[in-house]
């Protein structure tokens, strides 16, 4: 017989699963030091919120226009317009009715991208009884064919 040592059989140990399943191992893992503790939500600011009243807004569709030499004026007919409940705007290219009755909370919106430029400053309105005349000075003295510019896009006001 030979006096020859056999080789012992290599036992492998048993190694850690090499992918972990995050959850339900939280509190293990925070012992162990390999992730961060969890933050405690914190109160920045509190405020109380104000609830406005809803305001509501529908288009003014009838009007009618007139072509003068220097100015064109806008008719818009409208029951209780007056000038504590109405506010025009002026630019270059837009005019903005905004009529606000007192018996609604409906805001009433004529908007008007104007199809030739005026001058705001000199343009004007005035109240007669139910009726609002919004008068636009022309920038140069040309015939408006068109009041309304319909190629122009809608803002957002």
């Amino acid at each position: 017989m030979s006096t020859e040592a056999v080789p012992a059989p290599v036992v492998e140990e048993k190694k850690p699963s090499q992918y972990y399943y995050w959850h339900g191992h939280e509190k293990e893992r925070a012992k162990e030091g390999d992730v961060a503790p969890k933050t405690t939500p914190m109160l920045v600011k509190s405020e109380a919120i104000v609830e406005s009243p809803l305001l509501t807004q529908t288009s003014i569709t009838k009007y009618s226009w007139c072509n003068n030499t220097s100015s064109v004026s806008v008719y818009v007919d409208f029951d209780g317009v007056a000038a504590d409940n109405t506010q025009v705007d002026f630019s270059s290219k837009r005019v903005k009715v905004t009529i606000h009755p007192q018996q609604t909370g409906t805001a009433h919106v004529l908007l008007l991208p104007l199809s030739k430029e005026i001058k705001p400053e000199q343009s004007s309105f005035r109240f007669k009884p139910n009726q609002l005349i919004v008068k636009l000075s022309k920038a140069d003295d040309s015939t408006w064919y068109d009041l309304v510019d319909t190629k122009a896009a809608p803002e957002d006001d």
